[in-house]
């Protein structure tokens, strides 16, 4: 059975830039991954929230970074989730 090779890439991503697109463009190469989710944090555990955007525009920012890359998806699982961003999480796929 084949299955489904996913890279998770986290982050706050605050603004996304082109050296995340990069990095995952190597890794998805490197590993011959079918997708790389962009993971970004809701509350970020390591930065004072006003130097952050709000996570819905961070969001939207990673949306247009990654929309010409058919095998970058955003996952927002740890956008809907509340409080800060330091659980681990499981996807199932």
């Amino acid at each position: 059975m084949d299955k489904t090779k996913i890279g998770l890439f986290g982050g706050t991503f605050n603004p996304v830039h082109q050296g995340h697109i990069k990095a995952a463009e190597r890794v998805q190469q490197k590993f011959c991954l079918d997708k790389v989710l962009f993971i970004p944090s809701n509350i970020p555990p390591h930065k004072k929230m006003e130097a952050v955007a709000l996570p819905e525009h961070r969001s939207n920012m990673v949306k247009l970074a990654i929309a010409d890359f058919p095998r970058f998806e955003l996952c927002s699982v740890e956008m809907e989730a509340a409080g800060k961003s330091t659980r681990s999480i499981l996807l199932k796929r």
